[in-house]
């Protein structure tokens, strides 16, 4: 993904993915009522572990000697920066769900709502919200595949997935 650049190209790289991560989750435009938060507790801390993440590994690469150690902070940044983005979606849909598809419209900035529709979507066996299967993580248990909002949801299947799998048969 990056290509053979500079400290200076990659500390660039590095100052943008800070520069989104603290938009995506430290928004003070995007407040939303506690109400509407309900059953999100989980997704916001996983996006605000996610936005740490982003931020240590920002602060490792600016303390980085080598191009290689730079490279490889900047690539976990981009990673945290990936499920901090998930999460927050996972969330915002959530909220969609909760209140008949008018909460955070537009907030995510993610596509229409009849886009957002006519993907293929499934529940997720651990929290039971839908999941787009095309962006999901998956696992296949027993000849049957099971799509979940995040890597957690599907790690907590895989400690016991016969307590998951017989939610939805």
């Amino acid at each position: 993904m990056i290509r053979q650049i500079g400290k200076p190209g990659l500390l660039a790289a590095a100052a943008l993915i800070a520069a989104a991560s603290l938009a995506f989750a430290h928004d003070p435009k995007k407040k939303i009522t506690t109400g509407m938060m309900e059953g999100c507790g989980e997704h916001n801390a996983a996006a605000m572990k996610a936005s740490d993440d982003v931020s240590m590994h920002l602060a490792e690469a600016k303390r980085s000697n080598t191009l290689a150690e730079m490279r490889t902070h900047v690539e976990a940044a981009d990673k945290a920066m990936t499920e901090m983005k998930n999460q927050m979606s996972m969330c915002m849909e959530m909220m969609e769900t909760k209140q008949g598809g008018k909460a955070g419209a537009g907030m995510m900035g993610s596509g229409t709502s009849a886009e957002k529709k006519s993907a293929a979507k499934v529940v997720d066996p651990v929290c039971g919200m839908e999941v787009e299967m095309a962006n999901a993580p998956t696992t296949t248990y027993k000849g049957k595949t099971y799509y979940f909002c995040s890597e957690d949801d599907k790690a907590k299947f895989l400690k016991n997935p016969e307590q998951y799998a017989n939610k939805n048969p």
